[in-house]
């Protein structure tokens, strides 16, 4: 007979630990999920939102929970230019820059498709609404008004897709 000092079936458990080891360590990386500052990430599980991880060390469930969306808290910028009729039937050109976040990140991945084209839409609605209240004498000589009566009519609509709208600015109104 050998000298084997081996046991019998030793092997096997060598490999079935290996394995062991191996599966321990891919479940233990795939269940750790670092979220940098200034950002904030959804989790869903199944396809169903499940919370939301804050900037640290995260753990969720391998396989079945995923990052559904990475979310930039920082300030944003929206620029846009629209030519509007005032209440004396003049047409000016207004440049507008609003300032937001995001303040809630489940609402603003859930509750709107796309939350910046969204602000925009609101934004020239509430700017046709305040400058077509005003004649032309006022909406050029107004532009600091005008910046915050629109940041307070986007403030409730803006509001339920968890934004939060900063400041609104109007760096020039222009007779056209």
């Amino acid at each position: 007979m050998e000298n084997d000092w081996r046991l019998p079936g030793m092997e096997s458990i060598v490999v079935f630990a290996v394995v062991l080891a191996i599966v321990l360590v891919v479940l233990f990386a795939r269940s750790v999920t670092i979220v940098p500052n200034q950002r904030n990430f959804v989790i869903e599980r199944l396809g169903r939102y499940r919370r939301t991880l804050e900037p640290g060390v995260g753990f969720i469930a391998p396989f079945i929970d995923r990052v559904g969306t990475r979310v930039d808290l920082r300030e944003q910028v929206s620029t846009l230019t629209e030519e509007v009729a005032t209440a004396d039937g003049r047409t000016v050109a207004v440049e507008l820059v609003a300032h937001f976040f995001i303040d809630r990140p489940s609402d603003a991945v859930y509750g709107i498709e796309d939350f910046a084209t969204g602000l925009e839409r609101q934004a020239v609605a509430a700017l046709r609404y305040v400058v077509g209240s005003m004649d032309l004498k006022e909406a050029v000589a107004g532009r600091a008004a005008i910046g915050d009566r629109i940041a307070a009519e986007l403030e409730r609509p803006v509001d339920q897709w968890g934004l939060k709208v900063t400041r609104v600015e109007v760096p020039s109104v222009e007779s056209r």
